[in-house]
């Protein structure tokens, strides 16, 4: 076992990211069109995978989490199906209702890139670096992907342009980044107080600011496409016992 392993993730750390991460890679293979046996196989095969490369080359691994994702990603990037699966049934405030439908057709307009950013992130919940792994960018890269794709599914859901910051006032400098970062709470302490200050006394910052949190909220109100819980148990499992093999 390679000495880098004991420093980088434990048996126990790994266990914990696929079981957390588990039913949102099946819900991004699902809605990509893989039927349901196939999703939980492939979920598997990258799983195991992804642990061989933790323990055979882990400075490769910048983030687990990512890392499956952009394994998913890739592999169903030449057969994304752009019909939703149908056998949902997944508990959520939008699940089944008008709003889902509308915001999925929303999300079906944005580009690639920019729909995987807002979905990783807001619908996903994945945390920046990891989002910027799986889509295989900087983390800043992937972020201003995500504001910018926030800002696209409200206009789209809303039906009427996206706010402009060219209405900004003061000399606070303000940019869309940095209000997408203060509205999903990951900007630096540093800048978000005077950030938030700033925009109380901006009416540009502020529409904008509402506009990126509501862009977050519409995804991030989708529904996940879970796996069957025996399926799910038995496949976390199954990797659990080699983690417990390879990994310390």
């Amino acid at each position: 076992m390679p000495r880098d392993v004991v420093a980088l993730v434990s048996a126990n750390d790994f266990v914990s990211a696929i079981r957390v991460y588990a039913d949102r890679v099946n819900d991004l293979l699902r809605r990509r069109g893989i039927p349901p046996l196939e999703a939980i196989e492939i979920l598997e095969t990258h799983a195991l995978a992804l642990l061989d490369t933790v323990v055979n080359a882990p400075e490769t691994v910048i983030d687990l989490a990512g890392w499956w994702f952009a394994r998913a990603i890739e592999m169903t990037s030449s057969t994304r199906s752009k019909t939703a699966a149908a056998d949902d049934e997944a508990i959520s405030m939008l699940a089944g209702t008008e709003s889902e439908a509308k915001v999925r057709a929303a999300l079906t307009q944005l580009g690639e890139g920019t729909r995987s950013a807002v979905v990783l992130r807001d619908a996903y919940d994945l945390p920046p670096q990891a989002v910027g792994v799986a889509l295989r960018r900087g983390q800043d890269s992937a972020a201003e992907l995500t504001a910018a794709g926030r800002l696209a599914l409200v206009e789209i859901y809303d039906g009427r342009p996206s706010p402009t910051l060219t209405g900004h006032s003061g000399r606070t400098t303000v940019d869309i980044l940095s209000l997408s970062q203060l509205a999903e709470d990951t900007l630096g302490a540093p800048r978000t107080a005077p950030l938030r200050r700033h925009v109380a006394n901006c009416e540009a910052c502020e529409e904008m600011l509402e506009t990126l949190a509501r862009g977050r909220r519409l995804a991030a109100g989708l529904p996940i496409i879970a796996m069957d819980d025996d399926a799910r148990e038995s496949l976390i499992e199954r990797i659990a016992q080699r983690a417990a093999a390879t990994l310390p």
